[in-house]
């Protein structure tokens, strides 16, 4: 069996999940300053092969999206990657920086799917 992926330690009970072949993680600073840019990251691991992979987050009222890495697909506040295709041990990291535009807790979710996929 191979070793399971490096998991950062939890600061809150979502900050993880699988789906089917695909292990997320999201991470974002613990403050952030009213009008002011900063980073949180998406990291994805190909436990197994995928395929039709889709990360969507959706962005809370209280922040204005700036860019991302690898670009997303934006609608409105919700941001979408796809990819056709992971081989197992892939990462893909994906950077999105925002402005917080009220002040408050920042509670951001985001989602993957994936589909097992199988080569001969």
């Amino acid at each position: 069996p191979k070793p399971a992926p490096e998991r950062p330690a939890p600061t809150d009970i979502c900050v993880e999940t699988k789906s089917g072949p695909i292990y997320m993680t999201k991470s974002m600073p613990v403050e952030a300053t009213l009008g002011k840019e900063f980073v949180s990251e998406l990291r994805l691991v190909a436990i197994e092969c995928a395929a039709n992979v889709v990360v969507t987050d959706i962005l809370p009222d209280s922040l204005e999206y700036v860019r991302s890495e690898p670009a997303a697909t934006v609608k409105g506040k919700t941001l979408t990657w796809s990819f056709s295709e992971m081989d197992e041990g892939t990462l893909q990291t994906l950077r999105i920086w925002a402005k917080p535009t009220k002040e408050g807790v920042i509670k951001n979710c985001a989602s993957v799917h994936a589909e097992p996929r199988v080569c001969a």
